[in-house]
C-alpha cells in the first residue's frame, strides 16, 4: 500500500501527492498565476536551526505573505544565478537584499557574518497561498500548503559586498561542498578563526590566560599559574556551585549554551562549551562568576600563535590555525 504524507490546516486535510499533482497542473497550464517566492534565513544554522528569518522580495505583495501558516515579510531581494550549467557545475546564486538603516549589518555583526547561514527558497503559485492573504479568501484558487515546488537550500559561501544601500552574499548548494579538501572557514592573517574550546580549536587543558593573553593575577598581584594542574576537563566537580567555597587558584566552569561542541569521536551527541573561571582570592562563596569580575577571572585565548602554542605546543596546532606559519604541522579535513 502506498503511503501518503498529510497535511492538516483549518480542519482540512491536504495530501501531498495531490500538492504535487496541483503544481504539475500549474506549470503546464496555459494561464499559470504568478509564482510566489519566499526565503527562509537561518543565520547560524549549526548552533541556532529555531532561528529564522521569513522574508519575500515583495513584487507582487507590498505586504507580508502568509504561506502554509507562517508569515513571510517584505524585503527588497534581488536574485541571480540559479540557472542550471549545462556543463554540470553547480551555481552559485547571489543573493542581494537592501541594507536599509544598516539592519542586514545589524544582523552579520550578530551572526558572525552568517558563516553558518542558509537559505532555503521557497517557490508556489499564488492561487494556492493562505486564504488569509485576501479579504474573503483566495480569489484566485484554493489554498493548498502541499502545492509548492521543490524547495531549494543554500549555504551562505561568502559575503561579498557590504554597504549602507545593500549587501550582498554569495550562496552555494551542500553538494557543492561534498570534495572540500580544506576547512570551509576564513583565513584572518596572524589570528585563528576558532571558537576557544569549541569545534577546531578542541583545548581541553587547563585554564591558562585571559583573553587578553595576560596571565591570572590575584588580588594582590602574585601570578596565578596554573600549568601543570591536575586539571580534568569537564569534571562535574569543577562546575560551578553557589554553596562552594573557592580560595586562590581554584577554577570553575558554567555551560555556555550557546556554543555547542562536537565529539572529535562522533560517539556521543552534541554537549554545551564549557567556560571556565579562575577565583583571584580566597573565601569566596556564593558569587557567580558570570557576575563578578574582581574575585573571579574568566579564562580565554586572544587567537594569536603565541597563545595557541601555550596551549597545545611546537607542530600540534589543530586544523591548521595559522595557515603559512612554519614550523607547525598542519591538517586538513581530507
Amino acid at each position: 500500500m502506498t503511503n501518503f504524507n498529510i497535511i492538516i490546516r483549518k480542519g482540512v486535510f491536504y495530501n501531498m501527492a495531490e500538492g504535487s499533482m496541483k503544481i504539475a497542473r500549474e506549470l503546464l497550464s496555459l494561464e499559470p498565476t504568478a509564482v510566489v517566492e519566499l526565503y527562509s534565513i537561518y543565520p547560524d544554522y549549526q548552533k541556532r536551526k529555531d532561528v529564522v528569518f521569513n522574508v519575500h522580495n515583495g513584487s507582487l505583495f507590498g505586504g507580508d505573505i502568509f504561506w502554509q501558516g507562517v508569515k513571510y515579510s517584505p524585503l527588497p531581494i534581488e536574485i541571480e544565478g540559479f540557472e542550471a550549467e549545462s556543463n554540470g557545475r553547480l551555481s552559485r546564486p547571489t543573493f542581494r537584499v537592501s541594507n536599509k538603516d544598516l539592519y542586514v549589518s545589524d544582523l552579520l555583526s550578530k551572526w558572525d557574518d552568517f558563516i553558518n547561514a542558509r537559505i532555503v527558497r521557497k517557490r508556489t503559485f499564488v492561487k494556492f497561498i493562505d486564504d488569509e492573504n485576501f479579504d474573503g479568501g483566495n480569489p484566485f484558487g484554493e489554498e493548498d500548503p502541499t502545492a509548492e515546488l521543490t524547495n531549494q537550500v543554500f549555504v551562505v559561501s561568502q559575503k561579498k559586498q557590504e554597504n549602507k544601500v545593500f549587501v550582498e552574499l554569495e550562496l552555494t548548494t551542500p553538494l557543492d561542498l561534498d570534495n572540500s579538501q580544506i576547512n570551509s572557514r576564513r583565513i584572518l592573517a596572524k589570528f585563528c578563526y576558532w571558537k576557544y574550546r569549541a569545534n577546531g580549536c578542541n583545548y581541553t587543558g587547563a585554564p591558562l590566560q585571559k583573553c587578553d593573553g595576560l596571565p591570572f593575577y590575584d588580588i594582590e598581584g602574585n601570578i596565578i599559574d596554573l600549568r601543570g594542574s591536575s586539571f580534568n576537563y569537564g569534571d562535574p566537580n569543577d562546575e560551578y556551585d553557589d554553596t562552594k567555597v573557592y580560595n586562590t587558584g581554584d577554577w570553575a566552569y558554567i555551560e555556555n549554551p550557546n556554543v555547542v561542541v562536537s565529539d572529535p569521536e562522533g560517539f556521543q551527541d552534541p554537549k554545551p562549551a564549557l567556560t571556565y573561571y579562575v577565583a583571584l582570592s580566597g573565601d569566596v562563596s556564593g558569587i557567580n562568576p558570570e557576575e563578578n569580575s574582581e574575585v573571579w577571572a574568566f579564562d580565554g585565548c586572544n587567537k594569536n600563535l603565541s597563545s595557541c602554542k601555550l596551549r597545545f605546543g611546537e607542530g600540534k596546532i589543530p586544523f591548521g590555525g595559522f595557515p603559512g606559519t612554519d614550523g607547525f604541522n598542519f591538517r586538513s579535513n581530507s
